[in-house]
């Protein structure tokens, strides 16, 4: 073997000047190497080079064809690494046979797995430029688009099961198979980045239902983590995506989104002006329940502004609406709402009276972070009516259930809250 090559580790464009042009690709074809893989990567490290025909033809003889399949189809993937699920679903081949396939990839030093990550894979960069070209040039072959396709609608349905289980929703059958919520909290950490790519990808190649439907499946998620900056970028995508489709409903969902990322950027008057938009095309499509969530919105940019006058007779008709229409979890939300107000103008007695109701809708409907929510305002309202024992208890519960949830920031802030509390007495 020449001995150029044995010490190359890294799949890297090198300088191949001294091996006769063609001589490993012949060999290796052939089978006259004894590493075929270790030979073929060898001959790539170090830097690059103007023969990238030699190039390409060393990292496709190194491997099988289905390999080099799912090494063109991996350059695909929109996210900085891919799990093993996914490439199995883009190369329609079973988990483990996806796994053996990347191994065998990771063996030839084309891709290589993500540290303290067994099931997630990732490509240099200058390998998956490599692979990108390739996988233009075979793109008919491979059935790129298909794969392309079936990528998305894995995400989409994974995504759906795994926002259900954050909102407490009815478990969906998917191949994820999430058991708990904490699962399926950490499989929307580890793929928040490839989900947000996604979407972006599925935009670009005019797969507007996808990218419609991605981000607002992952808008209750990105929230919950405080991810606003990432909420607006992929609220902006959805946004785009529906606009062009043509589906209003949708664009006011996008609009709403598109709001709560701004006003956790404390972006006020422009978080208003959105649900002012949302709030007119859901009168405009006679959906009464949408609306009624865009008043809540809108009197959170209102707070935001401290305009609380206003803010309180938006919560109070948000309360009239979502009674009338018999629905108790958006009934409890605008209630919270309105005893948020009600402190911040200090008319405490009636605040109480306001949180009570809301804990008390929660509790019946089952929406653990809706209670801890309220029981939250409710602490600082006894807090502030000089109830410190009782204020404690309300703190120490709203902290107990934020854990369970993992919301761990405001489980936080609710424990310092029970020690101030504590502190004084």
């Amino acid at each position: 073997m020449d001995p150029s090559i044995e010490q190359a580790k890294l799949p890297v464009m090198a300088d191949v000047s001294s091996i006769p042009k063609g001589y490993l690709v012949t060999q290796i074809a052939a089978g006259t190497l004894q590493d075929r893989e270790g030979a073929a990567m060898a001959a790539l490290q170090g830097g690059r080079t103007d023969d990238s025909a030699l190039s390409r033809d060393l990292v496709h003889h190194s491997v099988s064809a289905p390999a080099a399949r799912v090494f063109r189809l991996l350059s695909m993937h929109p996210g900085p690494d891919a799990p093993t699920a996914a490439v199995a679903v883009m190369a329609g081949l079973s988990v483990s046979e996806a796994h053996g396939t990347l191994a065998s990839l990771s063996r030839a030093h084309v891709v290589e797995p993500v540290p303290d990550s067994r099931e997630r894979w990732r490509m240099p960069d200058l390998v998956r430029a490599q692979a990108q070209r390739l996988s233009d040039e075979h793109a008919a072959a491979d059935g790129r688009e298909q794969a392309m396709d079936r990528l998305l609608c894995y995400y989409q349905a994974t995504t759906e099961a795994a926002d259900g289980w954050l909102r407490g929703l009815p478990p969906i059958p998917v191949e994820q198979n999430f058991t708990d919520r904490d699962g399926a909290l950490a499989w929307l950490d580890a793929e928040r980045d490839s989900l947000i790519a996604a979407a972006r990808m599925a935009f670009g190649a005019g797969r507007d239902q996808a990218a419609k439907s991605l981000p607002l499946l992952m808008s209750y998620y990105l929230n919950f983590r405080r991810l606003f900056a990432e909420l607006l970028a992929v609220a902006t995508v959805g946004l785009d995506a529906a606009r062009r489709l043509g589906d209003r409903a949708a664009e006011g969902e996008s609009l709403n989104n598109r709001g709560a990322a701004l006003i956790g950027l404390k972006r006020y008057d422009e978080a208003l002006a959105v649900y002012e938009d949302a709030a007119a095309l859901f009168r405009e499509l006679g959906d009464r329940r949408a609306e009624g969530e865009t008043l809540n919105n809108r009197g959170a940019a209102l707070i935001g502004l401290r305009r609380y006058d206003e803010a309180l007779a938006v919560y109070e008709d948000a309360v009239a609406l979502f009674r009338e229409l018999r629905d108790p979890h958006e009934e409890g939300a605008s209630l919270n709402n309105v005893g948020i107000i009600l402190h911040a103008l200090r008319q405490n007695d009636e605040a109480r009276a306001a949180c009570q109701k809301a804990v008390a809708i929660f509790r019946d409907t089952g929406d653990r972070h809706g209670l801890a929510m309220a029981l939250g305002n409710l602490g600082n309202v006894s807090r502030s009516l000089g109830h410190a024992v009782e204020a404690a208890e309300i703190y120490q519960e709203a902290a107990d259930i934020f854990r369970v949830t993992g919301d761990h920031s405001r489980e936080i802030a609710a424990l310092e809250s029970v020690i101030a509390v504590r502190a004084a007495l």
